[in-house]
């Protein structure tokens, strides 16, 4: 029995595949947002049924481009902006059976766009 455990085991985790979350080697679209200001998405990782990872980068497409985070296919990624300052929220959508679904802000990151100019930063 436990040589099954082993062997399923070794199986389970060969098959985990890991990914590149810098990779832009799968580019899906870019949106123009404020002033000047992209997000491009690029699809990192495709797992089939265990669906998809995708990676998103903030660009003026002349100074910077910074990578922000990772979504998964049942993610929602909001920009707000406000002056120089910009504010990304990762929603992910909670189901029940009882209840409609609903966005719970899983991760948010805030960014000085002047600084990211300044610095050129190339991601």
């Amino acid at each position: 029995m436990k040589e099954i455990l082993v062997i399923l085991s070794v199986l389970f985790f060969s098959s985990c595949e890991s990914y590149d979350k810098y990779s832009k080697d799968d580019f899906l679209y870019s949106e123009n947002h404020n002033n000047g200001i992209y997000s491009e998405n690029f699809r990192v990782a495709s797992y089939g049924v265990g669906g998809d990872v995708y990676s998103v980068y903030i660009t003026d497409s002349t100074s910077f481009r910074k990578h922000i985070l990772v979504y998964y296919d049942n993610d929602y990624i909001n920009f707000d902006f406000n002056k120089d300052e910009v504010t990304i929220n990762r929603m992910n959508e909670r189901k029940s059976p009882k209840e409609k679904a609903n966005r719970v802000k899983v991760e948010e990151v805030h960014m000085n766009i002047i600084d990211l100019q300044s610095k050129k930063i190339q991601e």
